[in-house]
């Protein structure tokens, strides 16, 4: 080629510099995984010509999915082959699920290949075109309009790549990782459909961890539970799209990897979690998991306090369908096996009093959810509560032609420290985050540099709860003023009864960042309550913490008790002594 090679570099094809790279992501798995992963694809591999293989069916039984997860074993299978091809995934792509290449395929998934690629890897980006549809750019012999068979050789074998296997930052340098093999993330996008899809699946199985079959999940994907995973995928789209109204708007979107990142980076860092957990289940072979149970049991006593989140059962507000919004959004770490349900307003009573009862004893994280219904603007009957709240609390605008008028809204609040009631000062950290469910996923991030009002809670009338806001103060002498509310401009308000909310959204500035999917818009939603719920959650050293200090409160109480039991029969011996009490008939002497 005109130019010398040192002693340890080599020109290789591009399929011996792929099965280096297996090789390699070979290395990053324990003797266990290894041999399970062999095992089961051994058992159920077909062989043509010299390839031995799995076909599309075998892939997406072993895995467990589902035939009520709609358009996903095609997907999953697609995604599989892309990753299978790496680094080479413009050239070498679609690539036969062989064994090393199932290797290939975990170890990107699960992000264990930070030992070989130091770089900041953009695997968001990969995955995203595993899963997408080229449009506008020259086709290759392996493109997937006309996939080679399993045991064909590519049509681009015979280009040489210059390689140093000896040197540990090949991988780092190789063109093909840097560059992505040439390809133009610009030109591939997903459908509307394949996405809505996608994100479906992947907040149905957001729950997936070690020692989890996608059996045990089989629940989420019945009818009427996928539908709740389906809905909150379509919130999640809007963050992208805030046209999409429906489900059938999304047959002619097209989402491309720029408008996914934005949102991705912000709103649902955690979107692609579950998809290692997924693949990761390939590593667990029916062969050595006769003891399954009892290890699911040790697994669970890891993530779960013993005794602290038992019998914790879905409510209004809290369902698998939420949980993987917030996990997707928080990290899986911060919702699954960690919420204590601390409040629930439908059974606890909607009251200021009975929330502090059961939420200030709470000394770690915790989310405040409500939900409620949308007041009618052009509504002609308005009751006393419902004109107080409008006096206190006067409307500004709203936005036109709202995708959620007339309909359910769900906001949230993550606090990183304890409530705290004051008619004068505000709490929470530069942790605190307001976010949105439904009908639109979208997150409120702190504004650091500007005000510092995160929260409130106030027992002085005209109390409530807040956040993005002072609390609100007494203006004597004026009754159209009397509530003395001062709304941030991103800003949740709830009344002093819990019986209406207003969010407000007036553009930049204040305690929390406008949205960055709808920053440019302004408008403002007024609500009836129907729900105010408040989980615990937190680190497991805080969650620790927590127990203790119950366990310590209730020793505490039962002394108490003990002692004033003893302090009574005490005084009673004093009286009976006295002739004051019990069957003496004269009193004592004076």
């Amino acid at each position: 080629m005109g130019q010398s090679l040192s002693s340890s570099k080599k020109q290789l094809s591009q399929q011996e510099v792929s099965k280096l790279f297996g090789i390699k992501c070979s290395k990053q798995l324990s003797g266990i995984e290894l041999w399970s992963l062999k095992d089961t694809f051994t058992k159920l591999a077909e062989t043509e010509g010299d390839i031995t293989y799995w076909k599309q069916d075998t892939f997406v039984k072993v895995l467990g999915i589902p035939d009520s997860a709609t358009g996903m074993s095609d997907l999953l299978f697609k995604s599989a082959s892309f990753l299978a091809s790496f680094p080479f995934i413009w050239s070498l792509s679609p690539a036969p699920l062989t064994l090393e290449n199932l290797i290939k395929v975990i170890v990107l998934s699960q992000g264990r290949y930070h030992t070989f690629l130091k770089r900041d890897y953009d695997m968001v980006k990969l995955i995203f075109l595993s899963f997408s549809t080229v449009e506008n750019e020259p086709q290759t012999a392996n493109s997937n309009e006309n996939p080679q068979s399993p045991g064909e050789a590519a049509a681009d074998e015979d280009d040489l790549v210059v390689f140093d296997p000896a040197n540990s930052e090949a991988w780092d340098d190789l063109n093909a990782i840097r560059n992505f093999d040439n390809l133009t993330p610009l030109s591939w996008f997903i459908s509307g459909v394949d996405f809505l899809n996608l994100v479906t699946f992947l907040l149905a199985i957001a729950s997936l961890r070690n020692q989890t079959q996608l059996v045990e999940l089989l629940p989420n994907f019945e009818p009427n539970n996928y539908d709740k995973f389906k809905q909150a995928a379509l919130s999640l789209i809007r963050a992208i799209d805030i046209e999409i109204k429906k489900e059938e708007d999304l047959q002619t979107k097209k989402v491309g990897y720029a408008e996914f990142k934005i949102m991705f980076d912000q709103l649902f860092p955690h979107l692609f979690d579950p998809l290692g957990e997924l693949y990761g289940l390939l590593l667990f072979s029916k062969s050595i998991n006769n003891n399954k149970p009892e290890l699911d049991d040790k697994s669970l006593t890891e993530h779960k306090i013993s005794g602290l989140f038992e019998n914790e059962h879905e409510t209004k507000l809290v369902n698998p369908a939420t949980l993987a919004q917030l996990s997707v959004m928080f990290g899986p770490e911060q919702v699954y096996g960690r919420l204590k349900k601390l409040y629930v307003g439908s059974s606890a009573g909607f009251s200021m009093r009975s929330f502090e009862t059961k939420v200030f004893k709470w000394n770690a994280p915790s989310f405040l959810l409500v939900s409620g219904h949308l007041l009618n603007p052009s509504r002609t009957h308005v009751t006393g509560r419902e004109r107080a709240f409008e006096e206190h609390i006067p409307g500004i605008k709203r936005l036109k032609n709202d995708i959620s008028k007339g309909s359910t809204v769900t906001f949230g609040l993550y606090l990183n420290e304890p409530w705290k009631a004051s008619s004068k000062h505000s709490f929470g950290n530069s942790e605190s985050v307001l976010f949105q469910l439904e009908p639109v996923l979208d997150k409120f991030t702190p504004n650091k540099l500007l005000d510092t009002n995160y929260a409130y809670f106030s027992r002085m009338q005209p109390g409530g709860i807040g956040a993005g806001s002072p609390p609100p103060q007494l203006r004597p002498g004026n009754k159209a003023s009397r509530g003395g509310f001062s709304l941030g401009n991103v800003s949740l308000t709830l009344d002093e009864s819990l019986e209406y909310g207003v969010f407000r959204h007036l553009g930049l500035g204040g305690s929390y960042k406008a949205s960055l999917s709808r920053g440019h818009v302004e408008w403002e939603d007024r609500f009836e309550i129907k729900e105010v719920e408040v989980w615990g959650c937190g680190r497991q050293e805080d969650l620790e913490e927590q127990k203790k200090r119950w366990e310590w409160e209730e020793r505490e109480a039962a002394l108490r008790a003990k002692v004033n039991i003893d302090t009574m029969k005490e005084d009673r011996a004093l009286l009976e002594m006295a002739g004051l009490v019990g069957n003496h008939g004269n009193g004592g002497s004076v």
